[in-house]
């Protein structure tokens, strides 16, 4: 995937949600953090089942509970196929 707004790849985390939390993960986190992946999984929680994706300007967790359509012509997200 890859993001039309930043135009970054979408990167994700396998068993795990982004922290919501009070001090939980926000755009500036984001903007500072993508893509070195040790920084970014200081805001990771274990979440068996779940994915945790972001590109640099937005973030979103996946679990099979929650089900969202990703793509330019859906929500606020502007994630598209980069291709194969």
């Amino acid at each position: 995937l890859r993001c039309t707004s930043c135009d970054f790849d979408v990167v994700s985390f396998e068993d795990a949600a982004w922290d919501e939390g009070k001090a939980g993960v926000e755009y500036m986190f984001f903007r500072n953090n993508y893509p070195v992946e040790e920084k970014m999984r200081a805001l990771v929680l274990p979440a068996r089942g779940a994915r945790a994706y972001c590109c640099q300007c937005s973030w979103r967790t996946a679990s099979p509970v929650t089900r969202e359509a990703v793509g330019a012509a859906s929500g606020s997200l502007r994630w598209v196929c980069g291709g194969h």
